[in-house]
């Protein structure tokens, strides 16, 4: 059998832990960078797994936000740079939608797709402050603020093996917050989210 990528993580983590570290120690600097090293693989072999997952939904979040927004801007007759920006939303989700049909897109894909719909949804909420449509304006907010909510959750989560908060060990692990209750990826379970 050949270890797989968690098997040579948890070897580093013990080699360091337990040959020089030790022999470090006397070097106040070199033991802090070494138990660096520890709380990196630490979170390594937490999350190395679970990258795409993060990352798909990640991204079905957020085009679901921002279709879920179109309606909502749409009504309020936005002005000319507000209806590019929502036919740039359009054709961002649109595009996501067909590599999605086709199968599992690549992680690559998920990355660069999520970063530019981020993008187009800064530009968003900038036009519509600009243009004074603050009402429209705050409904976009106030549908933003459960995914924003959600983000954080996964990241403080996502960190929470590095040592550096001191309540992580209240924190869920990413596979329950990814995978939700039996193990089911939140992505099976929409209509809870």
């Amino acid at each position: 059998m050949v270890p797989d990528v968690k098997q040579y993580l948890e070897g580093l983590r013990k080699t360091m832990s337990e040959v020089i570290l030790p022999h470090v120690q006397s070097d106040a600097f070199a033991g802090e960078q070494a138990g660096l090293i520890i709380a990196s693989l630490n979170l390594l072999i937490e999350v190395h797994d679970k990258q795409y997952p993060y990352e798909y939904l990640e991204h079905d979040e957020y085009k679901r936000l921002l279709r879920g927004l179109l309606p909502v801007v749409k009504t309020a007759t936005p002005p000319a740079e507000v209806a590019a920006i929502l036919t740039d939303i359009r054709t961002q989700c649109d595009e996501s939608d067909a590599v999605v049909a086709k199968g599992l897109p690549s992680y690559t894909f998920l990355q660069t797709s999520t970063r530019g719909m981020k993008t187009l949804l800064t530009l968003l909420l900038e036009a519509l402050a600009s243009a004074g449509q603050l009402e429209v304006l705050a409904t976009c907010r106030r549908h933003l603020a459960p995914l924003i909510d959600r983000q954080v959750a996964r990241e403080m989560s996502w960190t929470r093996k590095t040592g550096f908060d001191p309540e992580a060990g209240q924190l869920p692990a990413i596979d329950d917050i990814l995978f939700g209750p039996n193990g089911r990826h939140l992505l099976t379970m929409k209509e809870e989210i």
